[in-house]
């Protein structure tokens, strides 16, 4: 496996794909994916029309260095995943970029356990979850995505947060890619540079 994650290492964003003043903390990390998740993933499964199986994905997976902007308030990570096949990343993008999705993730969100796992993330409280999909501005051929978006107190300063996660697949390659802001939203011309 380690030829594989040497394969799709080089797919991942590198710190030169970004404007200046941007810089990666961490390293590339692997993994055989299919990790945790988060509550309520079968609920989503179920919601989106894939089978617990595959949407638990074991595949070799590489994960970019954590990117981010000279304020400290964009954040950009990449993960990259190989799949067993192109049929199964059919199926996995097929179920992802569906009309459901940012519907039943929004009823994901309003569950307890998946919240105060986003607020654990955030090290804050969190108010209203809504989910949308992406502009299709910031998209690209085969990629699909949806904006998660809330207003997060951290330290006793509430900010507005917007999540943003972009799939791609091409072959038997999966990207996600995922852009978190604090106050200001990330330019759609720089989403789609990215993603591109």
């Amino acid at each position: 496996t380690s030829s594989k994650y040497t394969v799709i290492k080089k797919d991942l964003l590198v710190r030169s794909d970004f404007p200046s003043g941007w810089s990666g903390q961490g390293a590339v990390t692997t993994s055989n994916g299919g990790g945790g998740g988060f509550p309520g993933q079968s609920q989503l499964a179920s919601c989106v029309g894939l089978s617990q199986n595959l949407f638990n994905l074991h595949s070799p997976t590489v994960t970019s260095p954590n990117f981010q902007d000279k304020a400290g308030t964009h954040y950009v990570q990449d993960n990259v995943n190989t799949f067993p096949s192109t049929s199964v990343a059919k199926k996995e993008y097929a179920a992802i970029s569906g009309p459901k999705v940012p519907g039943c993730l929004a009823t994901v969100f309003q569950a307890p356990a998946a919240k105060q796992q986003l607020e654990n993330s955030m090290k804050g409280t969190i108010g209203n979850v809504t989910v949308t999909a992406v502009s299709p501005a910031a998209l690209v051929h085969h990629s699909s995505g949806f904006v998660i978006a809330f207003p997060a107190t951290v330290q006793g300063i509430m900010a507005p947060v917007t999540i943003t996660v972009v799939s791609i697949v091409r072959g038997q390659t999966g990207h996600q890619i995922s852009f978190t802001s604090v106050g200001t939203s990330l330019s759609t011309s720089l989403v789609h540079h990215l993603v591109s």
